[in-house]
């Protein structure tokens, strides 16, 4: 779900999008290259829609089924009211969660106070009773590199 989701397979979407990138950085201008072409044949399925409305909508433990919600580098953009009640939803679904029904918060965000220039891979899992909190990794924010703590 995006609030404006871009449509890569218009040309003038993809140029706005090359333009953020720093022409020598080559390594990320190859990388951006290589994300815009892969969208462009595989076109990910992208819901119009605000992520809080989104999230209390969609996200609920299903027997047979892990669910899982994942963001990147987004929920520090998102308004404190909209986090708020992200939160609060999965906390929600997350107390109905079971062993075969488990709901997983994955999220890939800018949240570590102590490694404040490098995000944090993390994951919270409802398995049934109080969720698990795991820090998995720390990459660097456009991708050079991933460091699995786990």
């Amino acid at each position: 779900v995006d609030i404006q989701p871009l449509d890569v397979q218009d040309a003038a979407t993809r140029a706005r999008l090359m333009a953020y990138v720093w022409p020598e950085q080559t390594q990320r201008v190859l990388r951006s290259e290589a994300a815009i072409a892969l969208a462009m044949a595989n076109p990910p399925a992208i819901e119009q829609g605000d992520a809080a409305s989104f999230v209390e909508a969609a996200v609920a433990p299903r027997q047979g089924s892990v669910g899982v919600v994942f963001h990147s580098i987004a929920f520090q953009y998102f308004p404190a009211p909209a986090k708020a009640r992200i939160e609060a939803h999965l906390e929600q679904a997350g107390r109905a969660a079971s062993p075969s029904a488990p709901l997983a918060w994955l999220r890939y965000e800018m949240d570590d106070p102590n490694a404040a220039d490098l995000p944090t891979l993390r994951l919270r899992l409802w398995r049934g009773g109080a969720p698990e909190e795991t820090l998995l990794a720390r990459a660097h924010p456009h991708g050079t590199f991933l460091e699995w703590l786990i």
